[in-house]
């Protein structure tokens, strides 16, 4: 990796050398540069800041003095192993200064910061022999030959202006068609093209769903518990949620719900609980947002691992009033890091 430094003022009063020392160490010090990392060449650093090549050598020498770097015969200079603990004893060394920027102390009064704040994972979590993680996946499973395979062929020379091509105004009409013919269906939604928005994930479609009908003075009700991600969505743009308890059917339709103007349920999986909606309750869900004219947000989640031929059908399935928005993934089709997924909605809305 080559390193950049930025220019050398000649009104300093430190020389030169000096000056590319203090740049040197004070990287050392911040951990920009690490304990045997090799560094530019004397020539190459001279030509960058067009300085002579002495005044790189002068510094490098003082530097080794210091016990900063050192020089390998035949190999050049390096960052010294023992270099950060040298640099806590030196004066003339920057060292890191941990304070409390001025952005940060505008936004800390947002009370909206506490919302950004994702599930919780430990960094290793792929070496525990059971990582209960939520949105990842076993490599070992994943079909890597296939896969290249297929990114070999979309790579191909003929396909290379689709794949490096902004497509940011339109979707990708094949993945569009597949959605609408083989997954859709599937849960018994038979949608025009103009109803369905491809999005990076399930949750930009939450959020896009969220921020278009967001109000301060309008109500979103959740199931409680919630999924915390949509939950932390909601909170950035209604100052009123109704947290709405479950009971062994689903979420209660009672009359905290009907003061709401949206809800947002996961019927075919419930979020944390694994719940599955009753018919019963579909039923009685969808005829109160007709009565009340309800936005329902209907999150398909885990449906893609719903493997009963005689799986219910989504809420938008039977959506006779264009009420719910229906939010899909390809997160267990294919895998979360593609980071795809799609809304079905009246197109009006998309």
């Amino acid at each position: 990796m080559d390193i950049l430094f930025t220019p050398l003022s000649k009104s300093s009063t430190l020389t030169l050398s000096d000056q590319l020392c203090e740049k040197i160490s004070s990287q050392i010090s911040t951990g920009l540069l690490k304990p045997g990392q090799r560094l530019p060449s004397c020539r190459k650093i001279a030509m960058q800041l067009n300085i002579s090549r002495n005044t790189v050598v002068s510094a490098y020498h003082n530097l080794i003095y210091d016990g900063l770097v050192e020089a390998r015969e035949r190999s050049g200079y390096f960052v010294h192993n023992l270099a950060k603990a040298h640099c806590a004893t030196l004066k003339n060394v920057k060292q890191p200064v941990k304070q409390t920027s001025e952005l940060f102390n505008i936004l800390s009064p947002n009370k909206y910061l506490e919302y950004f704040n994702s599930i919780q994972r430990p960094k290793n979590w792929a070496d525990y022999p059971y990582p209960f993680v939520c949105n990842q996946m076993d490599a070992k499973r994943f079909p890597l030959q296939n896969w290249r395979k297929v990114c070999a062929d979309i790579l191909s020379q003929n396909k290379a202006t689709q794949v490096i091509s902004d497509h940011s105004y339109d979707d990708c009409e094949e993945l569009i068609t597949e959605i609408q013919t083989r997954l859709l269906p599937n849960r018994g939604i038979f949608a025009d093209k103009s109803q369905i928005l491809l999005t990076a994930g399930a949750q930009q479609a939450i959020y896009l769903t969220a921020m278009i009908f967001g109000n301060p003075n309008r109500i979103v009700s959740i199931e409680d518990p919630c999924y915390p991600e949509a939950r932390n969505i909601f909170s950035l743009f209604f100052d009123n949620i109704n947290h709405i308890k479950l009971d062994d059917e689903g979420i209660i339709c009672n009359q905290t719900l009907k003061t709401s103007n949206m809800v947002y349920v996961t019927p075919n999986h419930q979020y944390p609980t694994t719940l599955k909606m009753s018919e019963a309750r579909r039923e009685t869900l969808l005829a109160l947002a007709k009565q009340e004219n309800i936005i329902i947000i209907e999150d398909d989640y885990d449906s893609s691992t719903d493997f009963n031929p005689n799986s219910t059908p989504s809420l938008k399935a039977n959506d006779t009033e264009n009420n719910v928005i229906y939010i899909g993934s390809l997160s267990k089709n294919l895998n979360p890091g593609l980071r795809i997924g799609y809304l079905v909605a009246s197109p009006d809305f998309i």
